[in-house]
């Protein structure tokens, strides 16, 4: 597709230049630059618009730049600045992937404040955002800046909003009506849950079911009746005065802008003994001193990232923290660290030609995206010194996204995910139809594939994929409307799936394609912050700075 930037010469716009299509349109990318095209020309943003826009030169705020035309010269598009590698907002509402991430609640609350000062700017010249949502927010891949993106809806001295997501709409705010404190408003509702790790009026009220009663009764999770998922963070990673301010919107109503300081006193939670019951046989294996971020096993070899320490079988080893394999001869534990391929336990680095910026482990194989390649990173291990190299193992798109176990793409406006069960091999699978919902986050293991997406209104779903041996097929189970984002489950090698999916509930079933096996157990002993994993066909789940075992009666 060429397309004309005024005033400034043509450009092709290819398929591998895709991005994303959202409703009103596609975003390509060459470059530094990306590029605007509107479905239908009337949907255009104004170019009044764009004009009052620009004062916004914060690189900070990703605005409107050129005007792109057809070959007939009608207006279609504009440019903006490209940002790469970044992460949506809401995956860092996760607790699992700040801990698989080493994001601490210091560095969540500088990433808040980064974003404030960006609000404050944008009011500052007299601009509101409006539709201030975790998915028009990027974090980038250092998690050190945040970037405000689509800024088509926000609203000018001339032109009103024009969007707004239900999840961070103020319900005691006439309809239509913004100003800087429903800006506010909805930035406290995206950092509280950056902080936390929950929407402030979601967790589990005795009567009150739905989040818009409980929004327009001032019911928050501060009130003394609603109980938070245990996977939460504790408030107390929250500054004082910033927790203050939280009360004073979600429970009081009151619409003030934030503290513009504050200082985080980090909090180390006691976890109370934990003991089994007539269901649940639970055991204490190990306790390693301080907060565990992550647990897992290769070929049976236990590695453990503590808040300071990284352990193999449960001695402490080289502080590499990373992304963690094993190579398949030798056993040796590698991890992907500072963009360097290392030894774990003698700390020597790979001779590796190949990036490590876009990497994940599946089944301690390392993959990184390489451009259009998925390569497989495999070893010499004959040699004294140790050497790694890639085996392209795929093609994907530029824009393809890579997740736990897989990757996901967007190949205009149709998802494909990527999965790589065997070494060598690569099945790309076509998923269902969306209905204008983004995946936001995914996790695969032993044949389960889980997807978190975010609904245009705010709401979170949960898809469940189980595939047949060769991946040509799958079945498919939606859960909708799920209280938080973020996967715990694990598949152990007997094909059992052990899967928490809030607190008090645990849920049992085959990774079988068709199979029709389905176990709810409602327990208070079940918590969400039961981080499972599993030993081969050992459940095992971490909390706090131990380890247990897990095995139901």
């Amino acid at each position: 597709m060429k397309v004309f930037i005024r005033g400034k010469g043509e450009t092709d716009l290819s398929q591998n230049d895709f991005l994303a299509q959202g409703g009103e349109g596609s975003v390509y990318a060459k470059g530094s630059t990306a590029f605007k095209i509107y479905t239908d020309k009337k949907d255009m943003i104004p170019l009044g618009k764009i004009q009052e826009l620009s004062v916004l030169t914060n690189p900070n705020i990703i605005r409107p730049l050129d005007i792109l035309c057809d070959k007939n010269n009608n207006v279609i598009g504009y440019t903006m600045t490209y940002v790469k590698d970044t992460y949506a907002l809401c995956q860092l509402f996760t607790k699992a992937f700040r801990q698989r991430n080493n994001i601490s609640p210091v560095m969540a609350f500088d990433l808040v404040k980064k974003l404030q000062d960006i609000v404050k700017y944008v009011h500052d010249h007299h601009i509101l955002i409006v539709d201030l949502n975790e998915l028009n927010i990027l974090i980038n891949k250092k998690f050190t800046d945040a970037y405000l993106i689509d800024v088509d809806s926000v609203q000018t001295p001339s032109f009103h909003a024009t969007a707004l997501m239900e999840s961070i709409r103020d319900r005691h705010s006439q309809p239509n009506q913004f100003n800087t404190g429903t800006d506010w408003f909805a930035f406290a509702i995206v950092s509280f849950n950056t902080m936390i790790g929950i929407h402030p009026y979601k967790g589990k009220h005795p009567s009150i079911k739905d989040m818009d009663t409980r929004m327009l009764k001032n019911i928050s999770v501060f009130d003394k009746d609603v109980s938070l998922p245990g996977v939460c963070y504790d408030f107390s990673v929250i500054p004082k005065n910033y927790l203050n301010w939280y009360k004073a919107l979600f429970d009081d109503g009151k619409r003030l802008p934030p503290p513009f300081d504050g200082d985080i006193i980090q909090v180390i939670q006691k976890i109370n003994t934990i003991v089994g019951n007539d269901k649940f046989d639970i055991k204490e294996l190990f306790d390693f001193g301080e907060e565990i971020d992550h647990l897992s096993f290769y070929n049976g070899i236990e590695v453990c990232v503590t808040l300071n320490n990284v352990f193999i079988n449960r001695k402490k080893t080289h502080n590499l923290k990373g992304i963690f394999g094993i190579t398949p001869k030798k056993n040796k534990i590698v991890s992907i660290f500072n963009n360097e391929l290392y030894d774990l336990v003698s700390g020597e680095k790979y001779n590796f030609t190949g990036h490590t910026y876009n990497t994940m482990s599946y089944q301690g194989r390392l993959y990184n995206k390489e451009d259009m390649n998925i390569c497989e990173i495999q070893y010499i291990e004959d040699l004294q010194k140790p050497i790694a190299q890639n085996k392209i193992v795929g093609k994907v798109m530029p824009n393809a996204k890579l997740f736990n176990g897989g990757l996901v793409q967007d190949l205009m406006g149709t998802y494909y995910i990527s999965l790589f069960p065997k070494t060598g091999t690569c099945y790309q699978i076509k998923l269902n139809d969306f209905k204008g919902a983004k995946i936001v986050e995914g996790k695969f293991e032993n044949n389960v594939l889980m997807l978190n997406t975010v609904n245009k209104n705010g709401s979170y779903d949960k898809f469940i994929y189980r595939f047949n041996d060769d991946y040509t097929e799958f079945d498919l189970r939606h859960i909708k409307n799920i209280e938080s984002l973020g996967f715990n489950f694990t598949v152990l090698d007997n094909g059992i799936c052990v899967h928490i999916i809030t607190d008090e509930h645990l849920e049992v079933f085959s990774n079988k394609k068709d199979s029709t096996g389905l176990k709810v157990i409602n327990d208070p002993i079940i918590t969400s912050d039961m981080l499972l994993s599993n030993n081969g066909s050992q459940v095992i789940f971490t909390k706090g700075a131990k380890v247990f075992s897990l095995k139901m009666k």
